[in-house]
C-alpha cells in the first residue's frame, strides 16, 4: 500500500531511513541526511559479502533506523527468489535483513521506484537501465512484474531495451525500439499513463501523450514510502 507523501514527510521528521537502490551497473544510496546520493559501481563482481563491505566503507550503518533496499529480482516476503542476472552469485541464501542492526524491508527494484513515482489510478512503470525493470500499481497496490523476460522476437524484450543494445546499435536505434515496446505494453495493460524511468530515461527525446518521465530520485521516495505506513 502506497502512503500520502504528506505523510511520508511527518515520518521522516521522526526516523531516520537509509534507501538502497541496487542496480546492475551501479548502486545508489540515499537518505534525507545526505547532501547527494552515494554511488558504487556494481555489475558481475557484486556479491552480498562485497555489497556489505562497500556500504561499510562508505557510511556509518548504525547510523539508521530503517533501511529500505531496491533489488533487481522477484522478492517475496522480504526474500530474493531468484539470482539476478547483472550481480555476482550467491545473493538468494544471504540474509541481507541479519547484516544490518536495524529492521529492513525489500523490494523489487522497479517496484520501488514505480512506488515513488505514483500519481493515482492505474499505473505502468518500466525501468531503463542496465535491463528493464517493471511493475504495475492499481489504486495504490504495487504488482511486481518480469515484462522484460517474456519472449520477443528472436530474443526478450530486455534484450532490446537494455543499456548494450543501445551501445551496440545507437541510440536511435534503441530509443525507438523502446518506444515501440512501450506502445505494445500500453495496449496491453491500458493503464492510465506509463512511467519510464531508470537511468536511461534522459536519452528519450519524444515521449507519446501517455507516458511521463520519471528518473533515479523517484526510487528515493519510493524507499521513504515504505516506512510510511
Amino acid at each position: 500500500m502506497i502512503s500520502s507523501n504528506q505523510n511520508v514527510q511527518c515520518f521522516f521528521k521522526k526516523r531516520n531511513v537509509l534507501v538502497i537502490d541496487i542496480g546492475g551497473t551501479f548502486i545508489k544510496i540515499y537518505s534525507s541526511d545526505l547532501n547527494n546520493a552515494i554511488k558504487i559501481k556494481s555489475g558481475l563482481s557484486m556479491t552480498p559479502q562485497k555489497f556489505i563491505h562497500e556500504l561499510n566503507e562508505n557510511l556509518s550503518l548504525s547510523h539508521y533506523s530503517a533501511i529500505s533496499i531496491g533489488f533487481p529480482s522477484p522478492i517475496i516476503e522480504n526474500r530474493i527468489m531468484k539470482e539476478p542476472a547483472n550481480l555476482g552469485y550467491g545473493w538468494v541464501n544471504f540474509n541481507l535483513e541479519s547484516a544490518f542492526n536495524c529492521p529492513v524491508k525489500i523490494i523489487n527494484d522497479a517496484a520501488m521506484q514505480a512506488t515513488g513515482s505514483y500519481d493515482g489510478g492505474k499505473m505502468l512503470f518500466l525501468g531503463l537501465g542496465t535491463g528493464l525493470g517493471s511493475s504495475l500499481v492499481v489504486n495504490n497496490e504495487v504488482i511486481s512484474l518480469e515484462l522484460g523476460h517474456l519472449n520477443y522476437l528472436d530474443h526478450d524484450y530486455e534484450y532490446f531495451t537494455c543499456d548494450a543494445y543501445r551501445k551496440k546499435n545507437g541510440n536511435k536505434v534503441w530509443e525507438n525500439k523502446v518506444l515501440n515496446i512501450t506502445d505494445d505494453f500500453y495496449q496491453v495493460f491500458m493503464p492510465d499513463y506509463i512511467v519510464l524511468g531508470g537511468g536511461n530515461v534522459v536519452r528519450i527525446n519524444n515521449l507519446p501523450e501517455y507516458v511521463r518521465r520519471g528518473g533515479n530520485d523517484k526510487a528515493f521516495i519510493g524507499g521513504m514510502k515504505m516506512w510510511s505506513e
